[in-house]
């Protein structure tokens, strides 16, 4: 007999509790603003691109997801994730929402290093992106209409790539990544099977991390 949360494969949570993913994603994106506005070498340090400079510095895909451009990008980032987060936060869980967060990001760096800019920043913004892109997996798997969803992907791509400002210029590179990287981990998710759900969700992904991290790695070897 399937259970009521079968349908969407969620597991409730309990009321009361806050929303420390979705906060704590967002306080740390605005502290990262604030550190890189009063100390420039901080950007340096998380850039992302095919400057041969950053090879081997595994930081920056992993924290790329962390970074905003502009004060507005910052206030922007932050209201779509606390709307958004809540919600997912709510259903699936801290844990995942962290993992599919910081997995778009990821993914989203490791596109901008094969075929993307020189330097990259502003990654918050194609994280987003893999989170609607992870929720509309879960619909599509509850048989629901994603059109919607999909439509919604396509207008912030295109926004990306239209009117970007530097912070963004070139990043839309990046956003195809993020949504096939978010696609990928919803998708982890949402075929779980509940039995054993907490180990197959660790290895899957564990997997996406690794393969973005080997791609990583290999362009950094073969283009030094």
């Amino acid at each position: 007999m399937r259970d009521r949360w079968y349908e969407l494969r969620v597991s409730p949570r309990r009321r009361g509790g806050g929303y420390p993913a979705t906060v704590g994603i967002i306080a740390a994106t605005v502290i990262i603003y604030l550190a890189s506005a009063v100390a420039p070498q901080v950007t340096s340090y998380l850039l992302v691109g095919t400057y041969p400079g950053f090879a081997f510095e595994y930081w920056r895909p992993i924290l790329y997801a962390l970074t905003t451009g502009s004060l507005l990008q910052v206030a922007i980032n932050g209201l779509a994730l606390y709307f958004m987060g809540r919600g997912l936060e709510t259903t699936i869980g801290v844990g995942n929402v962290v993992a599919l967060f910081f997995l778009s990001g990821v993914g989203a760096a490791t596109t901008i290093t094969l075929a993307g800019p020189t330097f990259a920043f502003g990654g918050s913004f194609s994280a987003i992106l893999g989170i609607i892109a992870a929720y509309a997996v879960f619909k599509y798997q509850a048989h629901q209409d994603i059109r919607g969803d999909i439509v919604l992907l396509t207008l912030l791509i295109v926004w990306g790539i239209v009117v970007g400002g530097p912070s963004l210029h070139g990043s839309w590179i990046g956003d195809i990544g993020a949504v096939a990287v978010g696609a990928g981990a919803g998708a982890v998710y949402a075929y779980s099977p509940w039995r054993g759900r907490r180990n197959r969700l660790l290895v899957g992904y564990t997997a996406l991390a690794a393969v973005c991290l080997v791609v990583l790695t290999f362009t950094w070897v073969t283009h030094p």
